[in-house]
């Protein structure tokens, strides 16, 4: 999890009509070589084994004469009867189903497996919680998959986003995230839905005791009935091989395609790589990128979708930086393939925060909402197993660890973040800012001069004492359509949006705990701790008349959902999830 993004293309927001600053990338919309088809196109990569009915490609049907040139064929259908224009790809090439169902392309098969975009109404069969909407294929001159679709009612369902579950069987990681399969498992009884990774899913590192297998397996133990499509993270790929090419196979193998496409509730779904990864000699780098082979293929897939349609997209890292610039190097050129849609969703992960970014209420601008969507493991599962005395799990910014769940109804979308063990109207946290004194003789009295001062330094007006009778409200999912109002004896108060300000609770347990036991390092601009906060653009401020008056506190979100408090004030300051 890296603390800021890498390097942006643009610092502005993307208007349709101007080419942002920095280096300019080429439209990746061009047109390739045709298929003998007639209506397939490319762009993709590779991997080997079997994922459909058979666990190995199907002879080829002597009844079928295979077109020339064509080096995959196949079917898609339901109930013994063929679907027609349904999309199929192999990363590069891009192809629709005929009028009985059948297709067939002229593919190289780099990356090893074929996929099918599910059509909307549409699911596949499950292996464990993964879906099984593509196969793998062999080197064989010619092969043929047919894929086996069960019709669902998809007009009311839920999509349960999972950003970062970082799992390595390490520091008692699985005993805490057992406490987010119990809230998950709750939670979708009843509802129809899936689940959708936002990478992460394992960590690099610790491969040799708990790779991408064990993850599954976990998986697979934890979940009945669950399909879980998954994106692919940085801490996804294999540590010790070299590139983006290879260090994806391991993944490849296991979870299935990298990038992808599916129809559901109304919606476009695609899952996007966009973390080019540059491991050399078993050290970790990447870079925020998608490449061009995922570009070509983009523009085709989306080329078969109306532009009335949904489209939510799925990528680890996000798209944009909390400061509105890119955060994706390519970021522009990837959001002009979207520019004939109306209604973008992105939701990404990698940050371990919360924020959005909303050009869908900006006139000229094309219309993307993103939601960069906390993390299940909080900012490290490692915090409460080196410091259990904090007993809370948070991300860097005061949010709670947890999820987001999507809910669609009939195309349209809503959505709200869901903390581990919390209720769903727990949506902010209250703090009396006259209780908040974190003082570095009562928060770390073990540490050094050194860390006490370094403590101090990252409080900052959390270690001076107040009596300005200030209340701070941490409202993590905030976005410029939230409401917030608070009344004093029946009289508003104004309320203030406090930027690049540090969530005190997280500052008083894994920042105290952290300079304590001197888990810091010094990286040139002053101490800093193993387990750093951040700064958050959703904490507010509000000033009252009086130190221990009652306040009416009500958040309001972009749906018209109400989250209220009566904040009984003096309210003590401690630690609690």
């Amino acid at each position: 999890m890296p603390t800021s993004c890498q390097k942006p293309l643009d610092e502005s927001a993307p208007k349709e009509n101007v080419d942002p600053a920095g280096p300019s990338e080429d439209d990746p919309s061009g047109s390739s070589e045709d298929d003998p088809s007639g209506k397939e196109d490319d762009s993709g990569k590779e991997d080997d084994s079997g994922n459909q009915d058979d666990s190995d490609p199907k002879e080829e049907d002597p009844a079928f004469e295979w077109p020339e040139g064509s080096t995959l064929v196949g079917t898609v259908s339901c109930g013994g009867k063929g679907l027609a224009d349904v999309v199929v790809s192999d990363g590069y090439r891009s192809t629709l189903t005929d009028s009985e169902g059948r297709w067939y392309m002229a593919s190289e098969k780099k990356h090893g497996y074929v996929f099918v975009s599910l059509p909307d109404g549409y699911e596949p069969p499950l292996e464990g919680v993964l879906p099984q909407f593509y196969a793998y294929v062999g080197a064989q001159e010619r092969d043929t998959v047919d894929f086996v679709l069960e019709l669902a009612d998809q007009s009311v369902m839920s999509v349960y986003l999972l950003g970062d579950m970082h799992l390595a069987d390490k520091r008692r990681d699985i005993e805490q995230f057992d406490d987010f399969v119990s809230d998950l498992n709750e939670l979708r009884k009843g509802r129809k839905g899936f689940a959708l990774t936002l990478g992460d899913m394992s960590w690099d590192a610790y491969w040799k005791g708990f790779d991408l297998q064990d993850y599954l397996d976990l998986m697979n133990r934890k979940f009945d009935d669950l399909a879980v499509y998954h994106t692919i993270g940085n801490h996804d790929h294999q540590l010790d091989r070299d590139g983006d090419w290879d260090t994806a196979e391991e993944y490849k193998s296991i979870l299935g395609p990298t990038y992808y496409s599916f129809n559901a509730a109304g919606c476009h779904f695609v899952v996007l790589d966009d973390i080019l990864c540059r491991n050399s000699g078993g050290t970790r780098s990447s870079w925020n990128e998608v490449d061009d082979d995922q570009m070509s293929w983009l523009s085709k897939d989306l080329s078969f979708v109306d532009s009335s349609v949904p489209v939510v997209v799925a990528t680890h890292a996000p798209l944009y930086r909390q400061d509105g610039g890119f955060c994706i190097y390519n970021g522009y050129s990837l959001l002009k393939l979207f520019s004939k849609f109306s209604r973008i969703y992105f939701f990404t992960g990698h940050m371990h925060v919360s924020y959005t970014t909303d050009y869908q209420i900006s006139a000229g601008y094309i219309p993307v909402y993103e939601s960069n969507a906390g993390a299940v493991c909080g900012n490290w599962w490692y915090m409460n197993y080196d410091f259990p005395e904090a007993g809370v799990h948070i991300c860097s910014d005061g949010t709670p660890g947890g999820y987001k769940v999507l809910e669609i109804d009939n195309g349209s979308l809503s959505w709200y973040y869901k903390g581990t063990t919390r209720p769903a109207d727990y949506q902010f946290r209250t703090y009396d800012r006259n209780n908040i004194y974190l003082d570095p003789e009562v928060y770390c009295p073990k540490a050094s001069v050194a860390n006490k001062e370094g403590f101090r330094s990252i409080a900052g007006e959390y270690a001076k004492k107040s009596e300005d009778d200030e209340v701070l409200i941490n409202v993590w999912d905030y976005d410029p359509l939230w409401s917030i109002s608070v009344t004093e004896n029946g009289r508003e108060l104004d309320v203030e949006r406090v930027i690049d300000l540090r969530d005190p609770m997280y500052v008083a347990s894994f920042e105290a705990y952290s300079f304590e036991h001197n888990y810091v390092t010094d990286y040139g601009s002053g101490l800093s701790s193993y387990y750093p906060s951040s700064t958050t653009n959703h904490l507010f401020r509000v000033r009252a008349d009086s130190p221990d008056t009652p306040l009416e506190i009500c958040v309001k979100d972009r749906f018209g959902r109400e989250y209220r408090e009566t904040m009984q004030r003096p309210k003590e300051f401690r630690l609690e999830y």
